[in-house]
């Protein structure tokens, strides 16, 4: 871009007028191609077929064009159009107007122009009004555009030199004192270029976008969602052009389109069940109650609540048969009572310890549901029908421990995915397919991505969060997910800016889909930074693993397709290290003589 900035500033300096071309010039679709707007608007009206429709009518329109005439007005398609879809005609206009933004690369160069004290026009081939497009370029910041040359109003287009010449005899100017600015090979270029005029081309943002997260999307295998993965792609050429860190485009690339499509189904899911208050549990939901404020506007209570594993285990003593649970009953019991001296290795065996001491727990427990009461009352939750926000679940404890507290109120839990059902428990599931082993990885990646810039809860004392001395690999984290955070909410608020009344809906298998192309086609840089990263692989928080090394070594046990030497031998180098120690686990793990 550097380049085409220096060709601008050198060929400015000879010319009087700079003409700029609107559509994907002055201003971008947040489409992969201009008839995934009518598409769009298909999807959000429910009426079947409008986008082939709307196709046809424009190509009706254009068959009746007067010989004199060489575009149409966009009444005129509409007045093609069968009267089923008539009534579309505004909210055309409207996401129209809503979805075009300027474009930053061409806009440095329309304020440099008009500080270089260059008259400018816009100039377009395009069928909507020269009204409109006049408010939607002031919308943008393009207020000191002192001409607009749309085909539709004057009826000559650009393909035919017509319009250029109208530009000429209307501005009563040499050509060689005009440049023009646009990213059609042809009717830009050479077309203006044939009449003498100064003329630059530049990239199409999305089709030439080089981005490599482009071409995952175009990986993902789900073709009933092509709408959605092509604006998805828009998107992503619209960030590439910041150019901010890796860390920021993880989260943009990865998180972001996770966040939207779960937020929007909840959404969804608010209207459908009533729901006047969501509670997003701690740290998963610390990102989702972000992102849902930017997107809801302040219409439903939004709290961010401590409901950790640790608090229901301490509060109900709840350790569902599960030793690792045990395990952390029983450590905290040893700052209170020193006869537990040593914690058994065997169930069986720390159970009895348990139960021996169990008159104490219960006591204990029940000064930890007091305190946890008086937590609740402090952030005044005033809903009367409320629903928690979480992400992935298996025993869907942060469910069962709020509904132990808020009883009726408290009438529906919001997951991303889960490994198990709830027999007795309300819920909702964005990811609606039962996970299994094979999508671990997957899960791992998701909860690293969805989280909160914050170490792990220990306890609430006086109301407030007391946290877990951190380790040197907490402490990475903490580096690291405010830059992926801030790329996640900059997805929001840009997806916010496009499409705030004309919300999209991203299924759960795309972005599922999109997670697991990543995983598949890790590159250098990706390994790179990932194998900074280890996420804690027990309840007590204790042993943490290398994420990368563990998506790399168990999408390397299950492949089953073909995969090219070099890529082989990329993956074992990046996590060759690590490598004897996940045998060593994978062993034990699947081991008949495991411990248990």
């Amino acid at each position: 871009m550097y380049n085409l900035e220096k060709k601008f500033h050198n060929l400015l300096e000879n010319v009087e007028i700079v003409s700029f071309d609107i559509f994907d010039t002055l201003l971008i679709r947040p489409y992969k191609q201009p008839t995934d707007l009518f598409e769009h608007l298909e999807k959000l009206s429910g009426k079947e077929n409008f986008s082939k429709k709307r196709i046809l009518a424009e190509r009706k329109a254009r068959t009746k064009l007067k010989a004199e005439e060489e575009d149409i007005e966009f009444d005129d398609i509409y007045s093609n159009i069968l009267p089923e879809y008539k009534n579309l005609k505004d909210d055309e206009l409207k996401l129209e107007f809503q979805t075009l933004k300027a474009n930053p690369i061409i806009k440095k160069m329309y304020e440099e122009a008009i500080n270089a004290g260059k008259t400018v026009i816009a100039t377009s081939d395009m069928y909507l009004s020269k009204d409109f497009l006049k408010k939607v370029l002031d919308a943008n910041g393009y207020q000191e555009i002192k001409h607009i040359y749309v085909s539709s109003t004057c009826k000559k287009c650009k393909g035919t030199k017509n319009i250029y010449k109208l530009i000429l005899e209307d501005l009563k100017i040499e050509p060689q004192k005009i440049l023009h600015v646009g990213d059609n090979l042809t009717a830009d270029y050479y077309r203006s270029k044939e009449c003498d005029f100064s003329a630059l081309l530049i990239p199409q943002i999305i089709k030439n976008c080089p981005n490599i997260w482009t071409k995952r999307l175009e990986k993902i295998k789900n073709t009933r969602n092509q709408l959605e993965i092509g604006i998805l792609k828009a998107l992503f050429a619209r960030n590439n052009l910041r150019k901010e860190g890796y860390w920021h485009n993880f989260g943009y690339y990865l998180g972001g389109p996770f966040v939207v499509g779960y937020l929007e189904k909840i959404k969804e899911w608010v209207k459908l069940y009533n729901i006047d208050s969501l509670l997003f549990i701690s740290r998963d939901g610390y990102v989702l109650s972000e992102a849902f404020k930017i997107l809801a506007d302040g219409d439903i209570e939004n709290k961010y609540v401590y409901a950790p594993r640790i608090l229901n285990l301490k509060c109900f003593l709840d350790y569902r048969d599960k030793m690792d649970y045990l395990k952390i009953i029983l450590k905290l019991m040893q700052n209170i009572n020193p006869k537990i001296t040593n914690i058994p290795q065997d169930y069986e065996e720390a159970k009895e310890v348990f139960n021996k001491f169990k008159p104490e727990f219960i006591d204990y427990a029940k000064n930890n549901r007091i305190e946890y009461e008086h937590y609740l009352e402090s952030i005044n939750i005033q809903g009367s029908r409320i629903a928690t926000v979480d992400m992935t679940t298996g025993l869907y404890s942060s469910l069962s421990f709020l509904k132990k507290f808020l009883q009726e109120k408290l009438v529906l839990g919001f997951f991303s995915c889960a490994f198990a059902d709830a027999e007795e428990l309300p819920y909702n599931i964005f990811y609606n397919r039962r996970l299994t082993n094979d999508d671990n990885e997957i899960v791992c990646l998701s909860e690293f991505l969805i989280t909160a810039p914050e170490p792990p809860l220990e306890d609430l004392i006086n109301k407030k969060p007391v946290y877990k001395k951190i380790g040197k690999h907490e402490q990475k984290n903490l580096e690291i997910y405010p830059l992926i955070m801030e790329g996640i909410l900059n997805f929001v608020r840009d997806y916010k800016t496009l499409f705030n009344d004309f919300p999209i809906q991203i299924p759960a298998q795309t972005v599922y889909d999109l997670l697991k192309v990543f995983i598949e086609t890790t590159e250098k840089q990706d390994r790179k930074h990932l194998a900074q990263i280890y996420f804690s692989e027990d309840a007590c928080t204790e042993k943490y693993r290398s994420l990368y090394s563990y998506m790399g070594f168990n999408y390397f046990l299950r492949q089953k397709i073909k995969i090219p030497y070099r890529k082989l031998r990329a993956r074992y180098v990046d996590f060759k290290r690590e490598i004897k120690k996940q045998i060593k686990y994978f062993l034990y793990e699947h081991s008949k003589f495991r411990i248990r």
